[in-house]
């Protein structure tokens, strides 16, 4: 036995069939067309029970289980056979579910599956999944490929964001607008990729971020006091690369985020040597509610728990600002999240 990338092949003399299996070039013989063949076979399943896979040169699929040092073909047979009107119609020969019942009859929970059961690569990993979990066996390795596809969570931390202004009123772009520091919550969605060690997934996440800061502006003719926040929805959308480390897994991230926002803190109060005291909102329109930004993320996972630091660049947003022309605000954010996978 050797190993390529965490993939477990042997070499084996075993008789696979050798028929015709796409659509196009079917016949209407239902005979096997064994041939005995040295090949290299893939573990995807060792235990007491295995289950062992090879792909011909042909691209057609074949499928072992193995009693002591053979390897037994689970046969499978397509062809074309005339009905009664002399059409043609499609019959599978799935003489690999007898087969399958004879070598699991240990599990009488699962017997019932096997009628059903596809000729594909991972139903039958799930299958033998499920034989393990009914007798208590041990699975000495299983194919990484086909592990669990995804991971779902949440996450909570704490956002430091900070308000800039451009092409903006004095009162605004010259006003220091102190770091807002906010709870942040969210949940996850990992799509993982069936490859690659699973190291490699798409990141999805609803996440909830606000800020809230405020401002003076001080001239030798006006005082300016600006309050501005705003609460967000926003999906995350990242791709993910993960690397194990001894016990650990750290990872990095990114990708692109939207988000809406509501419930907005949007004041100005203004003491003026010509015209007096006023206040009122600094956008007459209301905050920009919609955001986009490029979230970036690095961080280490332990078991089921996470601590991941991330940076948020938000895209130039053009607000309302009356007497304003084209004025535009940026939100930079740093997160510290701590994530747990259900």
């Amino acid at each position: 036995m050797f190993s390529v990338s965490n993939e477990f092949y042997k070499t084996a003399i075993v008789t696979i069939d050798d028929s015709p299996f796409k659509i196009d070039k079917l016949t209407e013989g239902s005979k096997f067309n064994f041939v005995t063949d040295t090949v290299f076979l893939m573990n995807l399943v060792r235990g007491d029970k295995s289950l062992h896979y090879l792909m011909d040169a042909n691209g057609k699929e074949h499928f072992f289980i193995r009693n002591g040092s053979i390897f037994i073909l689970l046969s499978c047979k397509r062809y074309l056979k005339r009905d009664e009107t002399g059409g043609l119609v499609l019959i599978e020969d799935k003489r690999y579910i007898g087969q399958l019942m004879n070598y699991l009859q240990d599990c009488k929970f699962i017997q019932g599956k096997l009628t059903n059961v596809k000729y594909e690569r991972k139903y039958l990993v799930k299958l033998f999944q499920a034989y393990y979990t009914c007798t208590g066996g041990k699975i000495d390795f299983q194919d990484k490929a086909y592990s669990k596809p995804f991971e779902i969570g949440a996450f909570a931390g704490v956002s430091m964001t900070k308000l800039k202004f451009s092409d903006a009123p004095a009162y605004l772009q010259d006003a220091d607008y102190p770091t807002s520091y906010n709870i942040s919550l969210g949940v996850f969605y990992n799509w993982i990729f069936p490859r690659h060690f699973g190291r490699i997934s798409i990141s999805n996440e609803l996440h909830y971020i606000s800020y809230k800061t405020e401002a003076s502006y001080n001239s030798s003719e006006r005082n300016v006091q600006t309050k501005l926040g705003l609460h967000y929805l926003q999906m995350n959308n990242m791709f993910r690369y993960k690397y194990p480390v001894k016990n650990a897994t750290c990872f990095i991230n990114a990708g692109i985020s939207t988000g809406y926002g509501f419930s907005e803190t949007n004041y100005k109060y203004e003491k003026s040597s010509f015209h007096g005291d006023s206040s009122g909102p600094i956008m007459w329109r209301g905050l920009t509610r919609l955001s986009l930004g490029v979230p970036i993320g690095i961080g280490i996972k332990y078991r089921k728990y996470s601590v991941e630091a991330r940076y948020h660049y938000g895209l130039r947003k053009l607000e309302s600002i009356n007497g304003a022309n084209n004025p535009g605000s940026q939100l930079t954010s740093l997160f510290l999240l701590l994530g747990y996978q259900f």
